[in-house]
């Protein structure tokens, strides 16, 4: 007897751990467990009872308390912002409720209504049972969801997340409202509704699935246009060399003729602007045949303002950046800059400077430029100040979301009219 209890104990433990195994998965979607193994176990052992919480009707003790345990998991065991984490328990935590409610609500009224000695093995595979439709259920969704869901980290926004939470609100309080109030003899009217919050989060779920594949390809059509810009770089350059190369023997015969006449001034102005166009065809800031392209036609149409800009790039091998990021954030800082700096009256006081340095595993980036006007700054957020907001202003937003997404830090500050920018990515 002792040796079956002990079995049916073992196989609820084993069961309970798979699913949330399983359940985790969809939640590294939202946030990355810390990885300190004793906080993953801790965080294990705590997922475990809050998925497998036991939800009655009239139980608000029960699904508040696993509300409240996994919020405080998320908060303790897991890196990421406060609003990924928020996320994580809004949009997945009526799947908790919803499922063991449904659990409970069909199979209780199947048991003895008094646990006795006799009764007791009923119960215990009351919970074997359970466990199994509990496991099968995360099993499905982690298959359905999981993969689908990897892109939701590092592609939604904060307003997305925002948006889906409060969607997600209503099949949360429904739930929990449903849970709280509904008697056993409600169970016909209730059941129906718990089911459309599954299907409810299911397709929160998929809208964000969706949102975070459209930003990832939107993110992706910009990759190929700065493949695009690069290549068209390369060919300009190869055309002004191969016209350099055409004219030289004009140009030398040029020069030539004015050293002979005595006009040395005259020649050395016909020089200035032949070295001038030829620096420009030949410049080099990094050995990243994209970025590089990149920061060309970025310091030309700097160049093109009026502007003065000063560059000095390192960007060593073997840095975890992908192209994409990298471009994100030069041409997203470096197009505020250019746009910030032209609108400076007094031409000498325009600055332009941009800096990248990577020493002892960390990678720093620095933009400073010169502004006037006033900014709009309200928590911790710049705004555009272009009109139609709402198409602009999501340069900041994206560099933030790349430095978010390498765990580096990020600093904004402004002062007398000066503009600055400061990155710091930890690299292994």
């Amino acid at each position: 007897m002792r040796i079956a209890v002990l079995l049916m104990y073992s196989i609820m433990g084993i069961l309970f751990l798979t699913s949330t195994c399983f359940y985790q998965r969809l939640n590294g979607a939202f946030v990355s467990l810390r990885k300190q193994r004793l906080v993953k176990a801790a965080v294990y052992i705590g997922l475990s009872v809050v998925v497998n919480t036991v939800i009655l009707s009239q139980d608000a003790i029960n699904i508040t308390l696993a509300f409240l345990g996994l919020i405080l998991l998320l908060l303790a065991g897991f890196e990421g912002s406060l609003l990924h984490k928020l996320s994580a328990a809004f949009i997945l935590y009526p799947f908790i409720g919803s499922l063991n409610y449904l659990i409970s609500a069909l199979m209780l009224p199947l048991l003895p209504s008094v646990y006795t000695q006799a009764n007791r093995y009923q119960f215990m595979g009351f919970g074997v049972f359970r466990s199994i439709i509990t496991c099968l259920f995360w099993f499905f969704m982690s298959r359905i969801f999981a993969e689908r869901l990897r892109y939701v980290k590092e592609y939604l926004n904060a307003g997305t997340l925002i948006l889906l939470d409060l969607v997600s609100l209503t099949p949360l309080l429904s739930m929990i409202y449903i849970v709280t109030t509904a008697s056993r003899s409600m169970l016909p009217y209730s059941l129906p509704v718990i089911l459309a919050n599954l299907l409810t989060n299911m397709g929160i779920l998929e809208l964000s699935v969706r949102m975070a594949e459209n930003t990832r390809t939107a993110a992706e059509n910009e990759n190929l246009r700065l493949q695009r810009d690069y290549y068209q770089e390369l060919e300009h350059n190869q055309q002004e060399i191969r016209r350099l190369r055409h004219d030289m023997n004009n140009h030398l015969t040029a020069i030539g003729a004015c050293l002979k006449q005595g006009n040395t001034e005259e020649a050395l102005q016909y020089f200035d602007g032949l070295s001038q166009t030829a620096s420009v065809t030949g410049r080099s800031f990094c050995t990243n045949g994209l970025v590089n392209a990149m920061l060309n036609a970025k310091y030309n149409l700097a160049l093109e303002k009026g502007l003065e800009p000063f560059f000095h790039i390192e960007l060593t091998e073997g840095l975890p950046f992908d192209n994409i990021d990298l471009c994100s954030l030069f041409a997203n800082l470096l197009d505020n800059a250019i746009e910030a700096c032209e609108k400076v009256p007094d031409s000498q006081s325009r600055l332009l400077e941009l800096r990248t340095r990577c020493s002892k595993g960390f990678f720093s980036f620095q933009a400073v430029n010169s502004y006037c006007g006033p900014l709009r700054f309200s928590g911790g957020v710049y705004h555009t100040t272009k009109e139609e907001p709402g198409r602009h202003g999501f340069g900041l937003a994206r560099v933030r979301a790349v430095v978010d997404k390498y765990g580096g830090t990020l600093e904004i500050r402004h002062e007398q009219g000066i503009f600055t920018v400061t990155i710091i990515i930890p690299v292994k």
